[in-house]
């Protein structure tokens, strides 16, 4: 193989990689501009996705989650409320899929309201 055409495959591996990379962001249209995703309300994980989001959160070294509870808005994938106290609330996005975990950002939290645990 020509030694150009090695280039322009690495050229056209990282512009997809690029393409991709901007696709997984916590600012993706869908996640902030979606009401449902904000209406719904949070309910606590099933089995299957404590373990994966767990996972996640180990992968990132995200810490002092011992309670949260989703919302889920694409396969996978969830807006995540956690807490250590009860009181202070964090917000993650979180890809599972990916093992990829992003703080939400400002807009997402000025919308959202903390669960309300039941007794």
């Amino acid at each position: 193989m020509k030694r150009s055409h090695l280039w322009l495959i690495l050229i056209l591996m990282i512009t997809v990689f690029v393409v991709f990379i901007n696709q997984i962001r916590p600012d993706d249209p869908y996640i902030t501009e979606s009401e449902t995703i904000y209406s719904d309300p949070w309910r606590s994980p099933f089995t299957e996705e404590i373990t994966s989001i767990s996972k996640s959160f180990t992968k990132n070294n995200i810490k002092g989650c011992g309670d949260y509870f989703i919302k889920t808005f694409k396969a996978q994938q969830y807006l995540v409320a956690c807490t250590s106290d009860n009181i202070e609330w964090k917000y993650y996005v979180v890809y599972s899929n990916m093992n990829k975990v992003y703080l939400a950002n400002s807009e997402m939290i000025k919308k959202l309201s903390p669960p309300v645990i039941k007794k």
